[in-house]
């Protein structure tokens, strides 16, 4: 099985078997409700499959262990910024701060150190998240409710 050895392995599983599992979700909603999570699942699972046929085709050799080490090193600082931002989402923080936090340590992290630059942004980010989720969509984000107060007005005038 040297193609679970590969990198992009997992990533295209977890969309193929995620996007399938989330169709199957999706199939039960109602009416006119089910065809946008139901055809974005559906893409989700096809870029897996996609993903994962090109990785079998290119059959990279097995990473050398120091690489491992070198990969698990430069993963470790996002694992442990995403934990600590689900944390703070879980124990009612909001959505806007530690999102900003987290966006701004992952630039840091990922290599930038000009601090208006990671300023902006992560604002940008969340921001971008924030319009794309809540305003677009309509998903209830974690808030505090200061945030709640100020942006009801702003609600409002959207829907």
């Amino acid at each position: 099985m040297r193609v679970l050895r590969q990198p992009d392995c997992y990533l295209a599983l977890a969309c193929l078997l995620g996007g399938l599992y989330l169709a199957y979700i999706a199939s039960d909603f109602s009416g006119r409700a089910r065809h946008f999570p139901f055809w974005l699942s559906i893409s989700l699972a096809v870029s897996g499959a996609a993903v994962l046929a090109a990785t079998v085709a290119k059959m990279a050799p097995a990473p050398k262990p120091e690489n491992v080490q070198a990969v698990l090193r430069g993963a470790l600082p996002f694992a442990v910024l995403m934990l600590l931002w689900a944390v703070a989402l879980t124990y009612g923080l909001g959505y806007v701060l530690p999102g900003f936090v987290c966006a701004a340590g992952m630039l840091f992290v990922a290599g930038e150190r000009d601090p208006v630059r990671i300023a902006i942004s992560a604002a940008l980010i969340v921001l971008a998240c924030f319009l794309t989720f809540s305003v677009i969509f309509n998903i209830r984000l974690p808030e505090l409710s200061v945030i709640d107060e100020f942006l009801r007005p702003i609600r409002r005038l959207i829907h």
